[in-house]
C-alpha cells in the first residue's frame, strides 16, 4: 500500500461487493489492497458513488465533515468505520438538503400571478399563522400540497419565497439524493429526512419531480415491487407532517403518475396549478432580464407582454427571449427594441407550453 496522508487505517472490511479490503484514507482519497488489487486507489467522489450513490455535490460536502479526520493514525474496526460513513452519509444528505442557505423573500416578490398568490395566502398562509382560530371552526390545518404543471413556469420558485413568507426553513430535496442502490435504503432516507426536518421546525420540505418518488403502485411490474415499499413509507411520513411543524409541498410535471393514496385529501391537502405566468408576471419578467441592457427608452413593454399573454411561454421562455433579442441587437450594434423581441417570437423562440397541454393539465384539476 503506498504511503500518502493517512487518516485512518481499516484492515480486513468489506465496502462492496464481496472484497475485502486494508484501507488508508488520504486527503484526496482512499488507498486500498486487497486480492484484486494490491495498489488501489480510489478518489472519495468514486468512493462514495460505489458505496451510496451520492451525488457530486454530496461528496464534497462530507469531505468537510471532521469525524474521520480527527482519527488521525487510529486503528479502525469495521463496525466503527461503517458508523463513521453513517455520520457521514448524514452530513452530506442534511447538507444537500439545505440549498437556500437564506430565506427567501415573500409571496410579495413573486412577479405578477396575483390569482396565484391570493389562493396561497388564503389557503396555506393563513391557516399556519392561525392554526388555533381554524382548528376552533374544524378547519384542517395544510399537511401537504402539490404544484403541478408545465415545466419551467416556477414551482420552486413559488414554493421557495412561500417558505419566506411563512418565515420557515427551506429543505429542498432532489430525487438522486434520495435514490439509492441497495433495496431498503430509500426508504430508511425518506424517513430520515423527515426526522432531521421535524428537529428544526417549522421549515418546508420540497420535492421537486414526485411523480418519480411516488409512482402508482397499480402500474408497478414484479421487478419493481420494491417502489411499494417506498411509495408506504412516503405515505406515513407526509400523513403526519402538520403535527411535526412541516409543510410537505411536491412539484410534479406530470400528477396524473402519482399514486392516488399519496395525493388524497388529508396527505396532499392542496392541489395547485402552476401555469405560464399572466400578463404582470411577464411584464415584470422582462423588465427584470432587460435591466442593465442597452434598451430603447421608447420601448413600451406592456404592449409587448400584452401581445405575448396567453400563448403558452412560460417563465423561462421568457428569458430566453430577451436574451435572443439582445443577441439580434448586437448583430446591428443597437439598442433593444420591441422589434426584435417581436422578431424573437417569431423566428427563434416559440412557446413551451401548447393550449392542448395547458387544457390538459387544467382538466386534472376537475
Amino acid at each position: 500500500m503506498p504511503e500518502c496522508d493517512s487518516v485512518a487505517v481499516v484492515v480486513d472490511c468489506t465496502f462492496w461487493g464481496s472484497a475485502k479490503n486494508a484501507v488508508v484514507f488520504g486527503e484526496r482519497g482512499i488507498y486500498y489492497n486487497n486480492d484484486n488489487d494490491p495498489s488501489g486507489f480510489l478518489p472519495y467522489r468514486e468512493f462514495f458513488n460505489r458505496t451510496f450513490n451520492f451525488t457530486g455535490n454530496s461528496y464534497d460536502v462530507s469531505l468537510g465533515a471532521n469525524e474521520i479526520l480527527s482519527l488521525s493514525g487510529s486503528q479502525v474496526t469495521p463496525a466503527q468505520l461503517i458508523e463513521m460513513l453513517e455520520v457521514l452519509k448524514r452530513e452530506a444528505l442534511s447538507r444537500n438538503r439545505r440549498r437556500t442557505q437564506e430565506r427567501a423573500e415573500g409571496l410579495a416578490a413573486i412577479p405578477g400571478m396575483q390569482q396565484l398568490k391570493a389562493i396561497l395566502l388564503e389557503e396555506v398562509v393563513a391557516p399556519l399563522r392561525n392554526p388555533g382560530k381554524y382548528k376552533k371552526y374544524r378547519i384542517s390545518i395544510p399537511n401537504g400540497i402539490l404544484f403541478y404543471g408545465p415545466p419551467g413556469c416556477g414551482k420552486t420558485f413559488i414554493a421557495q419565497h412561500l417558505a419566506g413568507e411563512l418565515g420557515y426553513n427551506f429543505f429542498e430535496i432532489s430525487p438522486s439524493s434520495l435514490g439509492s442502490p441497495y433495496i431498503h435504503e430509500t426508504g430508511l432516507k425518506i424517513r430520515e429526512l423527515f426526522d432531521n426536518a421535524a428537529k428544526k421546525p417549522p421549515v418546508v420540505i420540497f420535492v421537486d419531480e414526485f411523480e418519480g418518488m411516488v409512482p402508482a403502485r397499480s402500474q408497478l411490474r414484479g421487478e419493481d415491487q420494491y417502489k411499494a415499499e417506498e411509495v408506504n413509507e412516503w405515505l406515513v411520513q407526509i400523513n403526519n407532517c402538520a403535527d411535526r411543524g412541516i409543510l410537505f409541498i411536491a412539484a410534479s410535471n406530470e400528477p396524473w403518475k402519482i399514486d392516488e393514496a399519496v395525493r388524497r385529501t388529508g396527505r396532499i391537502d392542496k392541489k395547485i396549478y402552476v401555469g405560464p405566468p399572466d400578463n404582470g408576471a411577464i411584464l415584470e419578467m422582462l423588465a427584470h432580464h432587460l435591466t442593465g441592457r442597452p434598451v430603447q427608452r421608447e420601448n413600451d413593454l406592456g404592449v409587448f407582454a400584452q401581445k405575448i399573454t396567453g400563448l403558452g411561454y412560460s417563465a423561462s421562455d421568457i428569458k430566453v427571449l430577451a436574451d435572443e433579442a439582445a443577441k439580434m441587437a448586437l448583430k446591428c450594434d443597437a439598442e433593444i427594441s420591441i422589434d426584435h423581441l417581436m422578431q424573437a417570437v417569431a423566428e427563434r423562440v416559440p412557446p413551451s407550453v401548447t393550449r392542448e397541454s395547458e387544457e390538459f393539465y387544467l382538466s386534472f384539476a376537475e
